[in-house]
C-alpha cells in the first residue's frame, strides 16, 4: 500500500552528506511507489519557541514561519524521515529548535505511524549518533502511535576533492610577489566566489586580514613582510573564502582613518 512519506534534510550546506543520504531515501521510497514529499530547512525562516503555550489552545503556533507548513506536513504524513548531520555528537540546532516549535501537534490526532532517522558524521564511531538518536526518540515517545521504525549512520564520511567547507594553508605562503597583501587575500576570495563583486572581495579580505593582525600591513607587498606575517597573509586567504562566516559592511570590525605623514597617505584601522 502507497504510503504518504515526509523527508525533512536539516542541513544548511549545500550538496551535504546528510542531504545526500536523504535524497537516497527519498528516491528509494518513489521507487517502492510511495508518494513523497521532500523539505529542506535551507532558506527556511524558524524562530525559537517562546514557550508561551499558546499553541496548546488555539491549536497552531502563534509565530508565524515556516515551521507552520512543515508541521501540517508532518502531521498528514504516513511516515517521517528526519535527516540531520552529527554536530558535537547531537543533532543540528536547527532540527532541533523546527522539533520544539512542533508543540502545537500533541492535542492534535497526527497520521504518522513510522519515524526514520538519517545522520551522517565525520566520526565513524558506533557511539557518534547516540545523542542524537536519544533526542529524537523523545520527540516520537510523546506520540504514543508511531514508533522509530529505523535509523541509519554514515560516518567518517571521506573527502574526495576540494570543498567550500575547508581550506589550505601551505607551508610556503604562496603568495603572489607583485600583489600587496590585501590584493592576495581578495584576488583568492573572488576565485572562489564569483557572485561577489570587487569591493565585496575587498572587504573580506579586509576583515580576514585584521583578524590575524595584519591592519597596518595590508598594503605592503610580500617581500616588505616578515616569514611569520607572509604565514599569516596566506591564513587570512583561507579566512576570507570561508563560508562559514558572514561578511557584512554592517558587521564588520573595521574603521578607517586617514593621515598624510611625509607626503603619504597612511592607514589606519581598529580592529576587535
Amino acid at each position: 500500500m502507497s504510503k504518504k512519506v515526509v523527508v525533512i534534510s536539516t542541513s544548511l550546506r549545500a550538496n551535504s552528506n546528510s542531504e545526500a543520504l536523504a535524497k537516497e531515501f527519498v528516491k528509494g521510497a518513489e521507487a517502492a511507489g510511495h508518494e513523497v514529499e521532500y523539505l529542506s530547512l535551507k532558506g527556511k525562516s524558524i524562530a525559537f519557541c517562546i514557550g508561551c503555550l499558546a499553541c496548546q489552545s488555539k491549536g497552531h503556533c502563534i509565530i508565524n514561519d515556516d515551521a507552520l507548513p512543515i508541521t501540517e506536513a508532518v502531521l498528514n504524513a504516513d511516515v517521517v524521515v528526519w535527516a540531520t548531520p552529527i554536530y558535537y555528537y547531537e543533532m543540528a540546532g536547527q532540527m532541533k529548535v523546527l522539533i520544539d516549535r512542533m508543540n502545537s501537534m500533541f492535542p492534535k490526532d497526527y497520521k504518522f505511524r513510522e519515524v526514520y532517522f538519517l545522520a551522517t558524521a565525520a566520526d565513524n564511531g558506533s557511539y557518534t549518533p547516540e545523542r542524537a538518536l536519544a533526542g529524537l526518540t523523545g520527540w516520537i515517545d510523546c506520540f504514543e502511535k508511531a514508533k522509530l521504525a529505523g535509523s541509519l549512520f554514515c560516518g567518517g564520511v571521506p573527502i574526495t576533492g576540494p570543498g567550500s567547507d575547508r581550506g589550505v594553508v601551505f607551508q610556503s605562503p604562496a603568495l603572489f610577489p607583485w600583489m600587496t597583501a590585501r590584493d592576495n587575500v581578495s584576488f583568492a576570495v573572488r576565485k572562489s566566489d564569483h557572485s561577489l563583486s570587487k569591493a565585496e572581495a575587498r572587504f573580506r579580505a579586509e576583515e580576514a586580514l585584521c583578524r590575524v593582525g595584519l591592519a597596518d600591513s595590508m598594503s605592503m607587498l610580500p617581500n616588505q613582510l616578515s616569514g611569520g606575517m607572509q604565514q599569516r597573509v596566506a591564513i587570512a586567504r583561507v579566512l576570507g573564502m570561508s563560508r562559514f562566516l558572514r561578511w557584512t559592511p554592517k558587521t564588520a570590525s573595521l574603521s578607517r582613518s586617514f593621515c598624510s605623514s611625509s607626503g603619504k597617505r597612511t592607514e589606519k584601522r581598529s580592529c576587535s
